[in-house]
């Protein structure tokens, strides 16, 4: 069949004949025309499979499945074996993608799933979602770690049922606030202020919802991707981690075609040896900062900016020149300082940003060149939001713990609730201190709250704080993160003013309705489409 679908020139080439054209069609967009895209149709693993063999073969990828692919399902999973084989399985994985859900999974483990920026993620948002209902076991929706048994296992069950008792007391509380508060003043919005009093709600009594809250998150990535991820879950030790990374490579292997791809994953030689590396690597260090007694808690927010570079934003003029330019970057470099004054960099850092018209117009690659490294002490709320921006680079945060202690919200104090507030807060000290005590300090984190301040670190281009601080500054933004970014951006203008002046940052207090705006719009598309 495949031979009478095309035939391959003394050239190396590979001619599509009819025949060809007609199984293609059903396969990808065009079978003729040089840009064209596949159907799902065909197979991810087919086509990966078939582009590495593009690698090294003169001629079409279209050629190249007919002769090799089409008609031989039967004989996919050799095929594929052959490629991984001939061609090493690295780079062939890389064009594989894959589509995964964990359900049910504690929003601890969320953030460890969500380390790789190469990945694509999407999670129940615990803004918008009141995680006030139980499971069909009558249970509410929180982790236990597989490893407490007894009575330990019995009290942490006991204090996270209190807990969530006096979260689902607080939300609802709130919502009836804020709605008395601000009442609906056109029928028209009606679903729009709905939304945006939930959220608001959500947005305060979330900081109660202990890390053990459990949660859904969509992935994709690749199959490389997917196997590094099983490999650094292994490496963690715990037995959260280490269910989810079985259950990954379960499941990945089920699907056809899969099994040459994440043979080694498990491999004693491959993926457990780099797991066992990495686990003995963060081992090392752990004893190291005992070694040193290194351990200090910290009241109240911060927000630091440790390092940057260049020194001067005037630097970056070279390279914003570079491309329009015909002179090495060396030339550039050397001969700024005698070349352009003050005025003239000050003039060519607005024209290269331009006129932005809104904060999705961002200026070009170059400023990549300059680099910010923060520390940030905040709530673990906030650091959810924050960690899922892709470009953040040395992304290193700490152990969640109690000792950074924690804030209430003003709208909590406002509406009589800061009772129960404080409440969730002794009782998760409470079990916090049990499970460490019991040698569990690992698993002691699923007893902290959203609300606890933890520390971390990491570092951002410039043109990835254009994105970061103008999204996070929005109206409609959280008030832990809106805070946060606010302060990133004023630390900013102090090093690099003339960058700072060209973003479109967003330094109003907290309105009353911030998500109200953003509703609205949701709402208006959504009668625009039906009305079409």
């Amino acid at each position: 069949m495949a031979k009478a679908m095309s035939r391959r020139l003394a050239d190396g080439t590979i001619r599509v004949l009819v025949p060809g054209k007609r199984w293609l069609s059903r396969r990808v967009t065009s079978a003729d025309e040089p840009i064209y895209f596949f159907t799902d149709a065909i197979n991810a693993i087919t086509v990966g499979a078939a582009a590495a063999r593009l690698s090294r073969s003169p001629g079409d990828l279209r050629g190249i499945l007919l002769q090799e692919f089409a008609g031989r399902d039967d004989q996919r999973d050799a095929l594929v074996d052959r490629v991984v084989a001939s061609y090493g399985d690295d780079s062939v994985m890389q064009l594989v993608p894959l589509q995964f859900a964990t359900e049910r999974v504690s929003n601890l483990m969320t953030k460890v799933i969500e380390r790789s920026r190469l990945m694509g993620y999407l999670e129940q948002s615990t803004r918008y979602i009141p995680f006030d209902q139980k499971d069909e076991n009558g249970r509410w929706l929180y982790y236990t770690p597989t490893n407490l048994t007894g009575e330990l296992r019995e009290r942490y069950e006991m204090i996270m049922d209190q807990i969530f008792e006096l979260y689902s007391e607080i939300v609802h509380g709130l919502i009836e606030y804020v709605r008395a508060a601000e009442p609906l003043q056109d029928e028209s919005q009606r679903q729009a202020w709905l939304g945006s009093t939930r959220a608001k709600a959500c947005d305060a009594a979330r900081v109660v919802l202990p890390v053990a809250t459990r949660s859904s998150i969509m992935v994709i990535g690749n199959a490389q991707t997917v196997q590094n991820l099983y490999i650094y879950l292994r490496s963690l030790g715990y037995a959260e981690a280490d269910e989810v990374a079985e259950g990954l490579l379960r499941q990945v292997r089920k699907l056809d075609g899969m099994k040459p791809f994440l043979r080694r994953a498990d491999a004693a030689h491959r993926g457990s040896a780099v797991s066992r590396y990495m686990a003995a690597n963060r081992a090392a260090m752990a004893e190291e900062a005992d070694r040193f007694h290194l351990g200090r808690a910290e009241e109240g927010v911060e927000v630091r900016l440790i390092d940057y570079g260049p020194r001067h934003e005037h630097s970056l003029v070279p390279r914003m020149l570079y491309e329009q330019s015909d002179e090495s970057l060396e030339v550039l470099v050397n001969q700024a300082p005698n070349r352009f004054s003050a005025e003239d960099c000050r003039r060519i850092i607005e024209r290269y940003c331009g006129d932005r018209f809104n904060r999705r117009a961002k200026p070009s690659r170059a400023i990549e060149k300059a680099w910010f490294e923060w520390e940030i002490v905040g709530d673990y709320g906030t650091f959810r939001d924050l960690q899922r921006h892709r470009m953040l680079s040395g992304i290193e945060w700490q152990q969640l713990t109690t000792r950074h202690g924690y804030d209430v919200p003003p709208l909590v104090v406002e509406a009589g609730f800061e009772e129960q507030f404080e409440q969730c807060f002794a009782l998760s000290g409470e079990l916090f201190d049990v499970l460490v005590a019991a040698g569990l300090s690992t698993e002691a984190q699923y007893a902290t709250l959203l609300g606890h301040r933890m520390r971390y670190t990491f570092t951002a281009n410039l043109r990835e704080l254009f994105h970061m601080l103008e999204l996070r500054t929005q109206p409609a933004g959280h008030p832990g993160y809106r805070a946060i970014c606010q302060r990133m951006y004023e630390l900013l203008a102090e090093v690099y003013p003339t960058f700072a002046a060209q973003m479109l940052i967003n330094m109003d207090d907290d309105p009353a309705l911030g998500r109200l705006d953003a509703e609205l719009i949701a709402a208006a598309r959504q009668q625009e489409l039906n009305s079409g």
